[in-house]
């Protein structure tokens, strides 16, 4: 990214530079016929005034330094960023590589732990819902283990 960002920024300020000497390059000052201007051949011949000139240079300067300065900007900016970004990543594995593994499977093992912890207790606490069996009052359909018949609403826990 760092070297893309660089080669892009002095493309572009390569081909801005190209432009800005082409841009001056074509105001040329020419050169007084000594005859009041409006006249046939009077004034300013193959170019323009010295102050004329002057204003131009002015304004294609400003123009073109200002838009360099706009590419050096972004450039810099783009590469500080990707510089930063290379940093984080340099230390995200730095520290991955000597603390981070330990972190992670110390992580792992306190949730495999946990979970194992957890089915242990939902095994001890849930009835076996699978098994169905019939009711002795009412002859439907229930859960074994269960308190409370759903359909005839009997009381179980008295039946052995």
């Amino acid at each position: 990214m760092r070297t893309f960002t660089i080669i892009l920024g002095l493309i572009v300020c390569s081909i801005l530079i190209f432009n800005w000497v082409n841009a001056l390059g074509e105001i040329e000052v020419g050169y007084y016929t000594g005859e009041p201007e409006g006249a046939f051949t009077g004034g300013w011949q193959e170019g323009d005034s010295p102050e004329v000139a002057s204003e131009k240079r002015s304004q294609v300067n400003s123009t073109y330094g200002l838009w360099l300065a706009v590419v050096v900007g972004v450039t810099g900016g783009l590469f500080y960023i990707a510089n930063e970004k290379d940093k984080k990543t340099k230390e995200l594995k730095t520290w991955y590589e000597t603390e981070g593994k330990k972190e992670v499977e110390e992580l792992l093992m306190k949730e495999n732990n946990v979970n194992s912890h957890v089915e242990e207790e939902q095994d001890t606490k849930k009835p076996d819902r699978k098994e169905i069996i019939e009711c002795p009052y009412c002859l439907e359909d229930i859960y074994a283990g269960a308190v409370k018949c759903k359909h005839c609403k009997t009381d179980l826990t008295n039946n052995g």
